[in-house]
């Protein structure tokens, strides 16, 4: 993990995003980019940033409602709203609902690097209580069903085998794969 950080920008428009995740590259974080909501939600998932950059404007969904489902996945994840719009009223209400901060268009870099920033720092005094927890062995050897160092566990939602691996996800006990997970968690929507 970088010194700095990691961060997950999130917006449909592919130049804007490579712009952000170029930028802050430079700077010395870890970038990854999403262009979509479910996107947005599998990489968080898998991997959880320090902070999220999240534009108002996406394909499947908009970036109030993806704020929500972030914070439901992940309570501690910091936020940063980009917002096209002069609304003080929007931005209030992103701050309401969890968001760490909201950045008006266009950018002023080094706002943007700041406020950034500050949400890296936050976000990582932040006990992290999610739900997702990448599949670790070493925390299930207590069980009698718990495998052993090499063996691998049935994923819960599909029963097929789920190899020791960062992309498998334990929720309350039981082992999934992550899409399997996220499937499930999608459909109870």
């Amino acid at each position: 993990m970088s010194a700095l950080g990691s961060l997950l920008v999130v917006g449909d428009d592919a130049e804007a995003a490579g712009t952000l995740r170029e930028f802050f590259t430079r700077k010395g974080y870890l970038v990854d980019v999403a262009s979509n909501g479910g996107d947005a939600l599998m990489l968080v998932s898998l991997s959880r940033p320090d902070a999220v950059i999240l534009d108002i404007h996406l394909p499947d969904t908009d970036g109030a409602r993806l704020l929500s489902e972030l914070r439901a996945l992940d309570e501690s994840i910091t936020v940063v709203m980009l917002n096209g719009s002069d609304n003080e009223d929007a931005a209030r209400a992103f701050l309401k609902a969890g968001a760490f901060d909201s950045v008006r268009r266009p950018l002023h870099w080094d706002r943007l690097e700041q406020t950034v920033g500050r949400a890296i720092v936050v976000g990582r005094e932040k006990p992290r209580r999610g739900v997702v927890l990448p599949f670790n062995p070493d925390r299930r050897k207590g069980s009698e069903s718990a495998p052993g160092e090499g063996d691998t566990a049935e994923c819960r939602v599909c029963h097929e085998r789920v190899v020791d691996d960062t992309r498998a996800v334990i929720e309350k006990g039981s082992v999934s794969h992550a899409a399997c997970w996220l499937g499930q968690r999608a459909r109870r929507r």
